[in-house]
């Protein structure tokens, strides 16, 4: 647990845990069923493990998901989530919130104000309740859910 100015934390074992509340604090997780939670400004979330969550809360925060079955979860301000991996779920509610998936059967959720969903996987899905968002979809077999205001769909795969 970090509880200091600019800290970091760096995991490689099995099912480690980090919780950090700093300024500017950096979780680097590398092992097997590993857990980052931040609440503090500027935080930033890598995960290269299996089964890694990743709980923002803080103000820019940014989640890397190159895991399988990896999940972000931002509620903060400008928060950007990133998941490469297998089975990737992104749940943004806060401000101008982007995500991007490129893995395999990702989901993106975002109920945020101005939010935007870039994917390019197989079996894509995004759900927009927020308004001025926008959802681009380039993968295969991808859905679009809009239902806020003045939202724009764009869809270049097959059967989307």
């Amino acid at each position: 647990m970090c509880k200091a100015l600019a800290s970091q934390n760096i995991s490689k074992g099995l099912a480690s845990q980090n919780i950090c509340k700093a300024l500017a604090s950096q979780n680097i997780c590398k092992g097997l069923a590993s857990q980052n939670i931040c609440k503090g400004l500027a935080s930033q979330n890598i995960s290269k493990g299996l089964a890694s969550q990743n709980i923002c809360k803080g103000l820019a925060s940014q989640n890397i998901c190159k895991g399988l079955a990896s999940q972000n979860i931002c509620k903060g301000l400008a928060s950007q989530n990133i998941c490469k991996g297998l089975a990737s779920q992104n749940i943004c509610k806060g401000l101008a919130s982007q995500n991007i998936c490129k893995g395999l059967a990702s989901q993106n959720i975002c109920k945020g104000l101005a939010s935007q969903n870039i994917c390019k996987g197989l079996a894509s899905q995004n759900i927009c309740k927020g308004l001025a968002s926008q959802n681009i979809c380039k993968g295969l077999a991808s859905q679009n859910i809009c239902k806020g205001l003045a939202s724009q769909n764009i869809s270049k795969g097959l059967a989307s």
